[in-house]
């Protein structure tokens, strides 16, 4: 009847936002064929709430590994306010994990060809005409919404399988370990460049990873640099290359 179609229709509603799409289609396999003409529109209500997915994570029980992925290949998983918040909420989601299931280590990583492009620079730079006080808070959340990574209580490998730039490679940075694969343009440190003050702690991960303020670090900071894989590794930014960094990682 129609009162228990609305109660499906709501049960899917949520499930499309926390399971799979093999589980969702499973679960919704009763009502389509109650009510076939809903498929369609059910079908639309679950693409566009997966497009909204910037942040998902699996588990792989065999092995024991848990692997965050940022979903916007689009964008070259540019950092967004957005992301952020579907971020502290997976890496909460992973937190209470680990008290239920024996988790070793997490695999921080990017869907598509980079890692990370960074901060949105169109957000970035809407704000100029922002107050100061204002500023210094919206980016503290951000930046907080991002390095929760480091609250993770077990091993964090970024498999850094293309361009990590800016607060991009801050996150990275922000992990335990680093692997990545040989070749140019994987760590871009380009705050410099853009007329921007370093952010996302890279000041500080790349001083603690570089052994201190040296006049390396003052270098790389200071002309934007974006090293290659082989630099990086030289540097001691990354523990490895490797040549499929996902599946080695």
């Amino acid at each position: 009847d129609l009162l228990s179609l609305t109660i499906e229709f709501d049960t899917l509603h949520f499930a499309a936002k926390t399971i799979t799409k093999q589980e969702f289609k499973m679960l919704s396999t009763s009502c389509f064929t109650k009510l076939p003409s809903f498929q369609r529109a059910f079908q639309i209500h679950y693409r566009r709430l997966s497009t909204k997915r910037l942040v998902s994570w699996s588990f792989d029980d065999a092995a024991k590994i848990g692997t965050i992925t940022l979903e916007s290949p689009e964008t070259y998983n540019a950092l967004t306010v957005e992301m952020g918040k579907e971020f502290s909420q997976v890496v909460q989601t992973v937190k209470n994990q680990l008290d239920e299931n024996d988790i070793n280590v997490m695999i921080l990583q990017g869907a598509g060809k980079a890692f990370s492009a960074g901060g949105n620079l169109e957000w970035l730079q809407s704000l100029g005409d922002v107050p100061v006080h204002k500023n210094t808070d919206a980016m503290l959340s951000f930046y907080k919404s991002f390095l929760c990574i480091r609250e993770l209580q077990v091993p964090v490998i970024a498999a850094i399988q293309g361009p990590a730039v800016g607060a991009g490679v801050g996150l990275a940075l922000a992990c335990d370990l680093r692997v990545t694969s040989p070749g140019p343009r994987k760590l871009g440190f380009t705050f410099s460049r853009l007329g921007i003050s370093t952010g996302m702690g890279v000041s500080h991960f790349l001083e603690k990873a570089m052994g201190g303020p040296t006049a390396q670090v003052n270098e790389i900071l200071l002309t934007g640099k974006f090293l290659s894989g082989e630099e990086s590794y030289h540097h001691g930014l990354v523990n490895r290359l490797v040549d499929d960094v996902k599946s080695e990682a």
